[in-house]
Parts: C-alpha cells; sequence; structure tokens
C-alpha cells in the first residue's frame, strides 16, 4: 500500500453508527462500518502520528497487538482510503449547486415553501373549483393524448423531487449523482445519496 499522508486521512469521514463507526470517503463514496478501535486509528492517523505510533497505541487501548496496516490495506481495496488521489479532482460538490441547496433549504426558503403550501390549501377552502378532481387528467383532446401529456408531466415532476434530494445534499456539501432510467417502459430518476453516511444520522 502506497504511503498515505495526514491529508489524505483528513479526507475521511467518522460517524458513529451505534457501537461501531462508519469510515468513508465522500470523494470515492466508499463506506465500511468499522469497530470504536478502527475509528480511534483513524483519529490519530488524521492528526499525524505515524502508522507505527498509531499501532502502539491501538495497542496499549486494545491490551492486544492490532495490525494497522492490515486495517488501511482492507481501506484500500474497499476504496475508502486513496492514496493517489488525482490533484487535478474538482470539489466534490460544486460552488452553485452548494450556493442554491442552502438558499432553498435555509429558514427562509422552508418559510417561502411553507407559505405557499399554505396559500394553496387556503385557496382550494376558498374555491371550491381550485380542488382537485379526477377529470384534471383529461388535459387533451384524445385519452392517448391525455395519459402522454400527463406522463410526460409525471416524470418531471420525479425529476424536480430527486433534484430537490441533491441540492438538500449539496447545502450540506455531501456530493450526489441524479441518473435517470428506466423501469420497464417508465421513465424514472434516482439521486444517488450514498454520500449521507458522511453524516451523522440526526442531520
Amino acid at each position: 500500500m502506497t504511503t498515505a499522508t495526514a491529508d489524505q486521512f483528513g479526507a475521511l469521514t467518522l460517524v458513529a453508527d451505534g457501537d461501531a463507526y462508519v469510515i468513508g470517503n465522500p470523494r470515492t463514496r466508499c463506506y465500511v462500518a468499522v469497530p470504536a478501535i478502527g475509528a480511534e486509528v483513524i483519529r490519530w492517523l488524521q492528526a499525524g502520528d505515524s502508522i507505527a505510533v498509531a499501532a502502539a497505541r491501538a495497542e496499549e487501548l486494545a491490551g492486544e497487538p492490532v495490525d494497522v496496516t492490515d486495517f488501511l490495506h482492507v481501506l484500500t481495496a474497499e476504496g475508502v482510503l486513496d492514496t493517489e488521489p488525482d490533484p487535478t479532482d474538482e470539489p466534490p460538490v460544486g460552488r452553485t449547486w452548494q450556493r442554491c441547496g442552502r438558499v432553498l433549504f435555509s429558514p427562509i426558503g422552508w418559510a417561502v415553501q411553507g407559505s405557499l403550501a399554505l396559500a394553496g390549501a387556503a385557496a382550494a377552502i376558498h374555491n371550491p373549483s381550485l380542488r382537485p378532481h379526477a377529470s384534471d387528467i383529461v388535459v387533451a383532446g384524445s385519452p392517448l393524448a391525455s395519459v402522454l401529456v400527463m406522463s410526460l408531466a409525471a416524470v418531471l415532476c420525479t425529476l424536480m423531487h430527486e433534484a430537490g434530494h441533491v441540492l438538500a445534499a449539496a447545502a450540506r456539501g455531501i456530493p450526489s449523482r441524479l441518473s435517470i432510467g428506466r423501469r420497464l417502459y417508465f421513465l424514472t430518476a434516482q439521486a444517488d445519496l450514498t454520500a449521507l453516511w458522511s453524516l451523522p444520522r440526526a442531520q
């Protein structure tokens, strides 16, 4: 294994998960669960300790020898520890996406969204003709045309929904991917939020 630097260990995230810890790398989107002693080893390496010093401290803490080198080999094999990152890599989350996410999910953003939802409900209560009705799905001159239009609308709404997940993650600096595929003949969109393992569950 190529020797990793303190900066490369610093890119790793540690999140408590019950009695274990999830160690991950947001850039590679790889995560593994390890015992608490593994999390301590990573913290020591992030602080600048050498592998030998970390191994000695781990042995003292565990009361038995700890193979830190093998532990780091496993992290490398699992894609968590990236010992040779590309120096030209861009930040995991673009500034524009991050800024948009922070605006949308800021207290003001939530207040605007809540106000719009309440205004819509109030309008429907005040004016019964605005309430949804089964006939609303007939938007064109023929049933087939209506089905096609509504299907397109459903796909667009799905994209907007999944984009909301992407922006919510970006607001906290978490990278994600939005992919478009199909299930049989249905178009689908899906946000890959694997990197959320970098955040505590409460967030």
